[in-house]
C-alpha cells in the first residue's frame, strides 16, 4: 500500500483530472491502477497552525504494522515535529523508518532520518523522498513476500517554491 500527497495541490492539478499541463505519466498510472481518494482530506482536529494531530488517534500506519506490513513514511510531517521525543514523531504513530521533516522544506533539505538529528541532503526535497521510498520498497522486496504500507508526502508544489540552480539556468 502506498499513499502519495502533495502538499497545497488541488484535486484538479493532475493531467488525470483534466489539468492540461500537470501529467507526469507515472502518476496517471498509478491513478489508473490504484485507488483514488477523490477528494481526500487528512485533517483530523486540527484547529490551527502548531496544534498537532492527537497523538492517541490510531493512524494507518499503526494498523499496518500491527497486521504485519512494514512501514515507511517519506517526506513532509506536518503533524508535529519528527524528533524522537516527540509524541506524534512518525515512529510513535506507526511508521518503523522515515526520513522527514516537520514543515516546509525544498532544495537541499533538513531531514531526520527515524529520530536521527536534521541533515541537510542535497538536492530537490521531492526526488530525494522519492529515492528513499524506493529504496524502502526495495529492502522489503528483497525480503520477500513482506506486505508494506508506506507514505510519501511531497512539501512541492507548497509555496514559496525554490528552483535548483540547473533548472533555472538560462
Amino acid at each position: 500500500m502506498v499513499l502519495v500527497l502533495a502538499d497545497d495541490q488541488g484535486g484538479g492539478e493532475t493531467g488525470y483530472t483534466g489539468h492540461p499541463h500537470l501529467n507526469p505519466p507515472v502518476l496517471a498510472d498509478m491513478a489508473a491502477a490504484g485507488l483514488r481518494l477523490d477528494p481526500f482530506d487528512g485533517a483530523t482536529r486540527v484547529f490551527a497552525p502548531n496544534h498537532s494531530t492527537p497523538p492517541e488517534k490510531i493512524t494507518i500506519a499503526h494498523v499496518a504494522r500491527d497486521a504485519g506490513y512494514r512501514t515507511g513514511h517519506f517526506g513532509k510531517w506536518h503533524v508535529r515535529d519528527v524528533k524522537a521525543a516527540s509524541p506524534t514523531d512518525p515512529a510513535r504513530v506507526g511508521s518503523q523508518e522515515y526520513l522527514a521533516h516537520d514543515s516546509l522544506f525544498e532544495v537541499d533539505p533538513p531531514l531526520s532520518r527515524t529520530g536521527d538529528a536534521p541533515q541537510v541532503i542535497p538536492g530537490e526535497s521531492s526526488q530525494i523522498c522519492v529515492d528513499a521510498a524506493l529504496a524502502f520498497l526495495k529492502a522489503v522486496l528483497a525480503e520477500g513476500d513482506s506486505p508494506f504500507s508506506t507514505t510519501l508526502w511531497f512539501g512541492s508544489p507548497h509555496s514559496p517554491i525554490r528552483s535548483q540552480s540547473r533548472d533555472t539556468a538560462s
